[in-house]
Protein backbone atom coordinates (compact mmCIF):
# COMPACT_ATOMS: atom_id res chain seq x y z
CA UNK A 1 0.00 0.00 0.00
CA UNK A 2 1.62 3.20 -1.18
CA UNK A 3 0.05 6.01 0.84
CA UNK A 4 0.71 9.37 2.49
CA UNK A 5 1.66 8.68 6.11
CA UNK A 6 3.59 11.87 6.87
CA UNK A 7 2.57 14.50 4.31
CA UNK A 8 -0.30 16.99 4.28
CA UNK A 9 -2.96 14.30 3.80
CA UNK A 10 -1.82 11.97 6.57
CA UNK A 11 -4.94 12.78 8.59
CA UNK A 12 -7.13 10.92 6.10
CA UNK A 13 -4.63 8.16 5.28
CA UNK A 14 -3.23 7.38 8.70
CA UNK A 15 -1.94 3.95 9.77
CA UNK A 16 -5.50 2.81 10.44
CA UNK A 17 -6.07 2.73 6.67
CA UNK A 18 -3.21 0.21 6.44
CA UNK A 19 -4.87 -1.86 9.17
CA UNK A 20 -8.16 -1.78 7.24
CA UNK A 21 -6.45 -3.00 4.08
CA UNK A 22 -4.69 -5.75 6.04
CA UNK A 23 -8.03 -6.88 7.50
CA UNK A 24 -9.70 -6.85 4.08
CA UNK A 25 -6.92 -9.02 2.62
CA UNK A 26 -7.20 -11.47 5.53
CA UNK A 27 -10.97 -11.74 5.14
CA UNK A 28 -10.77 -12.13 1.37
CA UNK A 29 -8.10 -14.84 1.48
CA UNK A 30 -9.53 -16.78 4.43
CA UNK A 31 -9.88 -20.43 3.47
CA UNK A 32 -8.42 -19.87 -0.01
CA UNK A 33 -5.07 -21.16 -1.24
CA UNK A 34 -3.85 -17.62 -1.93
CA UNK A 35 -0.58 -16.16 -0.69
CA UNK A 36 -1.30 -12.45 -0.24
CA UNK A 37 0.05 -9.82 2.09
CA UNK A 38 0.06 -6.10 2.69
CA UNK A 39 3.12 -3.94 2.19
CA UNK A 40 3.20 -0.28 3.12
CA UNK A 41 5.27 2.71 2.07
CA UNK A 42 5.03 6.46 2.59
CA UNK A 43 5.20 8.55 -0.59
CA UNK A 44 4.96 11.81 1.41
CA UNK A 45 2.56 13.18 -1.21
CA UNK A 46 5.50 13.60 -3.59
CA UNK A 47 5.25 11.98 -7.03
CA UNK A 48 9.02 11.48 -7.36
CA UNK A 49 9.21 9.70 -4.00
CA UNK A 50 6.24 7.49 -4.92
CA UNK A 51 7.76 6.62 -8.29
CA UNK A 52 11.09 5.74 -6.68
CA UNK A 53 9.42 3.52 -4.09
CA UNK A 54 7.37 1.76 -6.75
CA UNK A 55 10.38 1.33 -9.04
CA UNK A 56 12.76 0.04 -6.36
CA UNK A 57 10.22 -1.90 -4.38
CA UNK A 58 11.50 -0.30 -1.19
CA UNK A 59 8.41 -0.98 0.87
CA UNK A 60 8.03 -2.55 4.28
CA UNK A 61 6.02 -5.67 5.07
CA UNK A 62 3.47 -5.02 7.79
Amino acid sequence: MLTDLSGPYHDTTDPSSVACVRQAVQEFTAGKPVDAGVWQADHQNKPDVGATIARNGSIRRC
